[in-house]
């Protein structure tokens, strides 16, 4: 019997936003069955593979730090 074998989680799927700039309470609310930290981790590991890009900061009004605004990052077209 082989007990090398691992075995993982099947991965949460989001809604994302994809036509306009959006923050993570953007898709906290867009996702409302899934916990903070996996959209934030969720968004992490899009901004490191490119595929977000962090454009900005929004001022909330309110005490704490500004929010990230992130827009979908635009596919390179191919030069021939």
């Amino acid at each position: 019997m082989n007990t090398n074998t691992k075995v993982s989680r099947k991965a949460t799927q989001l809604n994302e936003i994809t036509d306009r700039n959006f923050t993570v309470v953007d898709l906290l609310n867009l996702n409302t069955n899934v916990k903070a930290p996996t959209v934030r981790m969720h968004v992490k590991r899009n901004v490191a593979a490119g595929r977000y890009v962090a454009t900005g900061t929004l001022k909330s009004g309110k005490r704490g730090k500004p929010s990230i605004v992130y827009t979908v990052a635009q596919a390179k077209a191919a030069t021939a």
